[in-house]
């Protein structure tokens, strides 16, 4: 930001977590890295598979997710491995995450009013949307939502260290 607040650009920095701190622009720790990119962008790493996702929002509101390799990124390389266009009827972004060369796509808005809650599959090896489905988690004991109220929030993929399996978790905020 400038020094009037106004928002000039994103960058793309790795830090520590280190409890109670307060880092600033200047502070040492912030590492920065190349995004390749002018856009406004949102990153997701895959630790597993040594890769990391770029979601980018383009200035028609679309967004781009690019996969490259994490190490490429740290090391200033701009290779990218992998595209996916988002369509149209699925921009509105609740969360994303990756696996190898799969992305996982969360989008809905409040209530379904406008965009329906739905996880998407894409292929990051052609750019192919692999699954879609709808979601209708969220609701109470009474089959209503909490005070009239629900929007997807987020999702992970976890990998369970001992057994390998694989859970994709999706959340939603009620209430």
């Amino acid at each position: 930001v400038d020094s009037n607040g106004n928002t000039v650009g994103n960058d793309l920095v790795r830090f520590p977590y280190t409890a109670g701190a307060t880092l600033n622009g200047g502070s040492g720790g912030i590492k920065r890295y190349n995004k390749f990119n002018d856009y406004y962008t949102i990153p997701v790493i895959d630790r597993e598979n040594g890769f990391i996702a770029f979601r980018i929002r383009l200035e028609d509101d679309n967004s781009l997710v690019e996969l490259r390799k994490l190490n490429d990124v740290k090391n200033g390389v701009n290779k990218v491995l992998g595209k996916v266009i988002i369509p149209n009827d699925l921009f509105y972004l609740q969360g994303f995450t990756i696996d190898g060369y799969d992305l996982y796509w969360y989008t809905g808005d409040t209530n379904n009013k406008t965009y329906p809650c739905e996880i998407t599959q894409f292929s990051f090896k052609d750019g192919s949307l692999k699954k879609r489905i709808s979601c209708n988690f969220g609701y109470g004991p009474d089959g209503k939502y909490e005070d009239g109220f629900r929007e997807p929030e987020s999702i992970f993929l976890y990998k369970d260290p001992k057994t390998g399996k694989k859970s994709l978790f999706a959340g939603v905020a009620t209430g």
